[in-house]
């Protein structure tokens, strides 16, 4: 009986680990927008160690505000697309009380940690699309 039993868990506990390499929780949206850095050392010695992540540092102090630049770039671009879009919803719902009202911003706002399904952001100031609908 214990042979079994541990043959069950060991197969389960295989099921489980195979089953956490799957996308789920929205994770194949992250792998279609997110950009990963990665930076390989020359060695595990801690002066090529040392020296990828000041590589790593230069690059990213390169492509962030290239990054934000051009997705804002873009949204700014398609603002009265995305206003659009949120007055067609508004429309559909039958709100004729509130056609008309949308504003479309993009700037800085302030956060607080936020958590979400998939993965948690820092507390800090963001670039962010803001969707004032009426009063909001």
């Amino acid at each position: 009986m214990p042979k079994r039993f541990y043959t069950a868990l060991a197969i389960l506990l295989a099921a489980v680990m195979a089953l956490s390499f799957l996308p789920i929780h929205g994770e194949t949206e992250i792998y279609d927008t997110v950009v990963r850095l990665h930076v390989l050392a020359n060695s595990d010695s801690e002066e090529d160690q040392a020296l990828k992540l000041t590589v790593r540092d230069a690059v990213l102090e390169i492509t962030t505000p290239l990054l934000r630049d051009t997705a804002a770039a873009r949204i700014e671009d398609n603002r009265e697309a995305i206003r659009t879009a949120a007055e067609a919803v508004i429309a559909a719902a039958g709100r004729d009380d509130l056609s008309g009202t949308v504003t479309v911003e993009l700037g800085e706002e302030t956060y607080p940690r936020r958590r979400y399904a998939d993965c948690t952001l820092p507390a800090g100031r963001y670039l962010s699309l803001r969707i004032d609908i009426g009063e909001a």
